[in-house]
């Protein structure tokens, strides 16, 4: 019982000690300590001014290191990946999805991933036959055909949280 006492009564001075050093190391200014902040940005003259009918914004003069959101990520061989962990934390898209595409229209299986995963998804309803009907927020309904079953439910389920709200029907 008295060695576990001591031990513990040492573990506190130790504690202490170093608690001690460490806040002592932070207020002494001979010591510098490694900066987790940005590097600053180079002044304004570092970059040309813009010409005329330019937006007026400078880049960034830190490269991004991923997509911002609602980009689209590419794959090496030209084709469209999932969107990126930014774009599916959005919650909606402003502009109208395909606004081309009038009530009724059929689209092309490619199109249902970028539709889905805008965020402006009411509802699908899909058939046995693999024909999938989704419903838009606006009301427009747009008809296609699903390479095989239940692929526009896998869509929907890696859409995530944006894509929590559609209901789904099946046949």
């Amino acid at each position: 019982m008295k060695i576990t006492k001591t031990i513990l009564i040492i573990l506190i001075l130790m504690f202490v000690l170093t608690a001690c050093q460490l806040f002592s190391s932070e207020m002494s200014p001979a010591t510098e300590v490694a900066s987790t902040e940005a590097p600053a940005a180079p002044p304004a003259s570092a970059y040309p001014p813009p010409q005329a009918g330019e937006n007026n914004a400078y880049p960034s003069p830190l490269p991004l290191a991923y997509p911002q959101p609602g980009s689209t990520v590419l794959t090496p061989g030209g084709g469209q990946a999932y969107p990126s962990p930014a774009a599916q934390s959005l919650t909606l898209q402003t502009a109208p999805v395909y606004p081309e595409l009038a009530d009724g229209a059929e689209v092309a299986w490619s199109q249902v991933h970028d539709i889905i995963f805008s965020g402006q998804v009411e509802k699908i309803s899909q058939t046995h036959d693999l024909n999938v009907y989704i419903t838009l927020k606006d009301g427009r309904t747009f008809k296609t055909v699903e390479p095989a079953i239940d692929d526009v439910i896998k869509l929907v389920k890696a859409c995530g949280d944006l894509c929590k709200d559609i209901r789904i029907a099946t046949e």
